[in-house]
């Protein structure tokens, strides 16, 4: 049981959502619609320690996205966006051309990772570091991230939460960059 659902809720939401990439959800459904958003929030890594209530705020700033292959979730260099993505399924591509030495492309799937855009929404300043583009399906949540940090500003505990969870996944991303490039060092002298 997951925050007060039980399975039979989960397999409706499951079912539902994969049903909503073919036919879009009728207006009349939008409570089921809502509790379907807590609950997939509520699944991710990234949000899982927060209550529902939270999490219900939260919901009323997100969206969900069914993707195919080749969509661009965000482009680098985008200044216009302040949004966080939380890939809920599916593999993506991470494009960047800031440096000549990589190979442009890295792929993650939601086993690698569940949040991207984070940089953006911490920095507001510049644009987005990378694209990130379908290789397969893709099922994310985007969060607004100026309502999520106007949010955060009002609700200490919820804010506290979500940002030492960033700092969590900013330190492993760190500590595997720095692996790499021990490594890339390591291998270059030989």
């Amino acid at each position: 049981m997951i925050y007060g659902f039980n399975n039979l809720l989960s397999i409706y939401c499951y079912l539902t959502i994969y049903l909503t990439a073919i036919h879009p959800i009728p207006t009349y459904n939008t409570s089921i619609w809502a509790l379907m958003m807590i609950e997939m929030l509520g699944r991710t890594e990234f949000l899982s320690d927060l209550d529902i209530s939270t999490l219900a705020d939260i919901s009323t700033f997100s969206t969900f996205l069914s993707l195919q292959p080749g969509d661009t979730i965000m482009s680098e260099n985008d200044k216009n966006s302040n949004s966080i993505y939380l890939l809920c399924s599916g593999d993506v591509e991470v494009l960047s051309n800031r440096s000549s030495i990589t190979s442009g492309e890295v792929v993650l799937s939601n086993k690698d990772t569940e949040i991207f855009g984070e940089m953006r929404w911490l920095k507001k300043q510049g644009g987005r570091t990378a694209t990130v583009r379908c290789k397969s399906d893709v099922q994310v949540i985007e969060i607004d991230g100026d309502q999520l940090m106007n949010y955060l500003e009002h609700n200490n505990a919820a804010g506290f939460l979500i940002m030492r969870r960033i700092a969590n996944i900013l330190a492993n991303r760190m500590r595997n960059t720095d692996v790499l490039l021990k490594q890339l060092l390591w291998n270059s002298q030989m």
